[in-house]
């Protein structure tokens, strides 16, 4: 691996926060104006490529994490939708059900707030409870933008998406997709940046 420069390592620490080469340049020191070819280029060089995969490995390392361990993640947040937590009861109404939730399927939630008021002339005390799950939608962007989901065209990446998908329910991982061709086309991953 060649020598880097301390702009474009500090580029490369950057980039590695939220895989927005754009941001990352801007970040990084490099003109507003120019970040978005700056941070292109930049992905498309041998070395700083190097220096983000050993980055990386130092960081698996560091955290004894996988990518598998990550995408885990994200698909239990994507995956686990409200019926986790409710139950309805015998009126046909929503209640909120905590009861047969693991420590791991509590975690899932970002907020619970319980409020307690009387009702009527101090008659009767009601209750009220809201819980607020982890954004689904987020955590599937986040799943698609690691597995490079987004460089395609809105039809390839929507088979590319469901495909990934099913390879990640069948295998419980998502080791067998590669993430190499992030580096070849890396223009295509700041669309929308």
């Amino acid at each position: 691996m060649g020598r880097l420069s301390s702009k474009q390592q500090r580029f490369v620490d950057e980039f590695l926060v939220d895989l927005n080469a754009t941001q990352a340049a801007i970040r990084a020191g490099y003109s507003p104006k120019t970040a978005k070819s700056i941070g292109s280029e930049n992905l498309t060089k041998p070395d700083i490529q190097a220096y983000i995969q050993e980055r990386r490995k130092e960081a698996q390392k560091r955290a004894e994490l996988t990518l598998d361990d990550i995408l885990a993640e994200y698909k239990r947040i994507a995956f686990t939708g409200m019926s986790k937590f409710l139950r309805i009861n015998e009126n046909n109404e929503p209640e909120i059900d905590l009861s047969n939730c693991t420590p791991e399927d509590l975690d899932l939630l970002t907020e619970a707030t319980t409020e307690a008021f009387t009702e009527g002339e101090g008659i009767r005390v009601v209750r009220k409870v809201k819980i607020k799950p982890m954004d689904r939608l987020k955590a599937l962007e986040s799943l698609g933008k690691h597995l490079g989901l987004g460089s395609k065209s809105e039809d390839d990446r929507m088979d590319r998406m469901a495909e990934a998908m099913k390879e990640i329910c069948q295998r419980g991982s998502a080791a067998p997709i590669s993430t190499a061709h992030l580096y070849r086309n890396p223009d295509k991953i700041n669309q929308g940046s």
